[in-house]
């Protein structure tokens, strides 16, 4: 996976499974209340995260390594 593909990661969570992964990924993120949405048109949930990017750190990457993400 090139550097642009890991940045435009795309995960949707439509059973048990794929909740399980965004999980994952999700773990250790802070949010702001205000960085929260519900498209109730689309029935689309949104939400704005900052998280620390384990899989950077444990790959031998940077320490202290934060990625923004949208969910």
């Amino acid at each position: 996976m090139n550097s642009d593909e890991k940045i435009n990661l795309k995960l949707i969570g439509r059973n048990l499974d794929d909740l399980k992964v965004i999980s994952a990924h999700l773990q250790d993120s802070i949010t702001m209340v205000k960085d929260i949405v519900f498209l109730k048109q689309n029935k689309i949930f949104l939400m704005i995260v900052n998280r620390f990017m384990w899989e950077d750190v444990e790959s031998g990457g940077l320490e202290k390594v934060k990625g923004l993400g949208v969910l």
